[in-house]
C-alpha cells in the first residue's frame, strides 16, 4: 500500500518537515477540548483560564520519535499543555518557555 508523499511505500506521510505538526493538528481537530499553537507545537486544553484557578497546572515534552505521544495525555486530570520537538529532537528552550508562558 503505497502513499502518495513517501518514495519507499512503507509510510503515510506527506512531507517529513510537517509530520509533527500535522499529527498535532489533527490530534486538535479529532478532540475538541485541545488547542496547537502550531508554531511552537504546543498542544493545551481550551478551559486554561478555568483550570488556573482550581489546581496546578502541569505541561510535559519531548522529542516526537515515532509519534508526539506527550500531546495525548493533554486533558482532565492529566497534562496541561504539552510541548512537542522535531522527530528524535527534543523541543527548543524556546519552545518550552512559550509553553510554560502558556499555562
Amino acid at each position: 500500500m503505497a502513499s502518495s508523499g513517501s518514495s519507499d511505500g512503507k509510510h503515510f506521510i506527506t512531507d517529513p518537515k510537517t509530520l509533527v505538526k500535522n499529527s498535532l493538528c489533527g490530534l486538535a481537530i479529532a478532540n475538541p477540548h485541545l488547542s496547537f499553537d502550531e508554531q511552537q507545537k504546543v498542544t493545551f486544553t481550551k478551559d486554561l483560564a478555568d483550570l488556573r484557578k482550581k489546581q496546578v497546572t502541569l505541561f510535559c515534552g519531548g522529542g516526537s520519535g515515532h509519534e508526539p505521544a506527550h500531546a495525548g495525555f493533554v486533558g482532565h486530570g492529566m497534562l496541561t499543555a504539552a510541548v512537542s520537538g522535531h522527530v528524535f529532537a527534543s523541543p527548543t528552550s524556546s519552545q518550552v518557555l512559550s509553553c510554560l508562558r502558556r499555562v
